[in-house]
């Protein structure tokens, strides 16, 4: 797959971080006993974006990944499905995977889903999901109960893991994008993904990247994970009628602005990391 990078340097000249940060919103009235990072745009959204991230992701990062799209027009909510438990290698965040409330989470993410949709104060008219690895199939769940307030533009699944994800997705009512790494192409989900492909007519976003495990949520900005990212990014402006602001097909970098979701030094991310 041949990524191309976009310039975002001119779209965010002048927009301080602090005019962008979000804060912690209580999901109580939306029906979970949890609270989620929101960041909001100074415009009307172009859509929401619901961020579903895995153990490695830890608020510190992310939070920041959600100020970025604050300033690109979206609003941004992170949800955590780990009670503040963060995973500090890939082994660490399957232990921690396999030991959550597949009903306790599935409730977390119809919250999230119901305060973007429902909300007076933050819905917006399309949603968008980015859901990380094993989260995917108690995201599926969630959109099974959903009623039709929701109404889903795109589904990106980062880092896809595992094998025998439920039919469901093929049924989306929206446009996906799934990012896998090429060891699994021979693997159950490498062959439900190519079926899936020609199920879908090749419309869709079905793509191999060779990276390792939590690599768009660690700190440290490689070439790849810029590049991954304004792939995404680009699939949402796409999906949500056109791209943002500032966004050119010039072959330029995102690393700049992904620098500023690196976490602060001798933070408990970047120390856990040995950043």
């Amino acid at each position: 797959m041949k990524f191309r990078t976009w310039t975002l340097i001119a779209a965010l000249a002048g927009l301080s971080a602090a005019a962008y940060a979000g804060d912690m919103v209580r999901l109580y009235e939306f029906g979970a006993d949890d609270v989620a990072y929101l960041a909001l745009p100074k415009q009307a959204p172009k859509a929401a974006i619901l961020l579903v991230p895995d153990s490695l992701g830890s608020l510190e990062i992310v939070s920041k990944r959600c100020d970025l799209l604050a300033k690109l027009g979206y609003t941004a909510m992170a949800l955590d499905l780990y009670g503040g438990t963060e995973a500090a290698s890939p082994t660490d965040a399957k232990q921690i995977q396999s030991k959550i409330s597949k009903q306790l989470a599935k409730q977390t993410v119809a919250a999230g889903l119901k305060l973007l949709c429902e909300s007076p104060r933050y819905r917006a008219e399309k949603l968008i999901l980015a859901v990380w690895g094993d989260n995917m199939p108690v995201v599926l769940e969630a959109l099974k109960d959903a009623g039709p307030g929701v109404h889903l533009t795109a589904v990106s699944w980062l880092e896809a893991a595992g094998g025998g994800q439920p039919r469901e997705l093929a049924s989306l009512p929206c446009a996906f994008q799934v990012i896998y790494a090429p060891e699994q192409a021979q693997s159950e989900l490498g062959k439900y993904l190519q079926a899936l492909g020609e199920l879908r007519g090749g419309k869709d976003d079905i793509e191999k990247v060779e990276y390792d495990a939590g690599f768009l949520l660690k700190p440290e900005i490689s070439g790849a994970c810029a590049d991954v990212w304004s792939n995404i990014i680009r699939f949402w402006g796409v999906q949500a009628q056109g791209l943002a602001p500032g966004l050119t097909d010039k072959s330029e970098s995102l690393t700049s602005e992904m620098a500023d979701a690196r976490p602060v030094k001798n933070s408990s991310y970047s120390d856990r990391f040995g950043r």
